[in-house]
């Protein structure tokens, strides 16, 4: 082969080379260019995408944060919590886990000024926050802001018991008696009732599967259409009394209502309520005499 024959075809081979090098060249500057279009116009697909992974990350945060929780770590889960709200920072139970975390350290401030914020932005369970809000005002002593704020959470609440008991608590420490006897008498007989507690179940279920009800059909069928007390089946009612007869703090609130009674010289209705917990707790039997002693002239 001629030395002429061997040039052009090397001359063929670079150009050839060097059109392929070009195309390459161009189409990275051409996705670079389109890329950074596409991102000026921030279409609604590209927001939905990154929306979509930011979610994800900070529902990890979350996650990590609620297992250190749940391991009593809450230093490190607030670590992870303060990530995941700077990705999503509305996010109601994030902000709920990060205001039980502070509590654990005993940083009620910081625990205050999140509840607050949590009062004002959450729709769905605005009772959550202000429980919880009472609990620390109560810890401290200032009543009337505890008082307003258990109030405030049972306007809301669907599940009164605890800020019923929360409130006449207080209002027995602070001589408000009467107040203190109806809450007392409330709350222990809706918590004891068998039908109110499946009704109460219910509700909590409910909100606890919100997203996921497709998976649980029961639970939204109950909650819309729940049957007669006659008719419950789902929910073992030896299940439910077991469960109140180990309760030793419903235990106490009967007890201190009874004591409550007697203060006001309600001798007959301190016994029928005594009558009523030996229902529940056969143990209380023996107390019952001494009970029949104390109001009989």
């Amino acid at each position: 082969m001629s030395k002429l024959k061997k040039k052009k075809q090397e001359k063929t081979l670079i150009s050839k080379t060097d059109r392929i090098i070009t195309c390459c060249i161009l189409g990275i500057w051409g996705f670079i260019l389109v890329f950074a279009i596409v991102s000026q116009i921030n279409p609604v697909w590209l927001q939905d995408l990154s929306q979509t992974g930011r979610k994800t990350e900070a529902e990890k945060g979350k996650q990590e944060g609620d297992r250190l929780l749940r391991q009593n770590q809450p230093a490190k889960a607030l670590a992870f919590y303060k990530a995941a709200l700077e990705i999503s920072k509305d996010h109601t139970e994030i902000l709920g886990n990060m205001a039980i975390a502070y509590k654990k350290i005993d940083d009620t401030n910081s625990a205050e000024k999140i509840l607050k914020r949590l009062l004002r932005i959450d729709k769905e369970r605005p009772h959550l926050a202000a429980f919880n809000l009472g609990q620390i005002y109560a810890s401290k002593e200032n009543w009337a802001l505890a008082i307003n704020y258990f109030e405030k959470g049972l306007e809301t609440d669907p599940f009164k018991f605890a800020s019923r008991i929360s409130l006449a608590i207080i209002y027995l420490k602070t001589n408000r008696l009467e107040e203190a006897e109806k809450l007392y008498r409330q709350a222990l007989h809706e918590r004891s009732d068998f039908y109110t507690h499946f009704k109460t179940y219910i509700h909590k279920e409910h909100i606890r599967y919100g997203d996921k009800l497709e998976d649980y059909p029961d639970i939204d069928t109950l909650y819309y259409n729940l049957p007669s007390p006659e008719r419950i089946t789902a929910f073992d009612r030896n299940i439910f009394m077991k469960e109140l007869r180990d309760n030793d703090s419903i235990e106490k609130n009967w007890s201190d209502w009874i004591r409550l009674l007697l203060s006001q010289q309600r001798g007959e209705e301190a016994l029928t309520a005594m009558d009523e917990a030996i229902l529940i707790w056969p143990k209380l039997k023996a107390r019952r005499q001494g009970l029949l002693e104390a109001i009989t002239p």
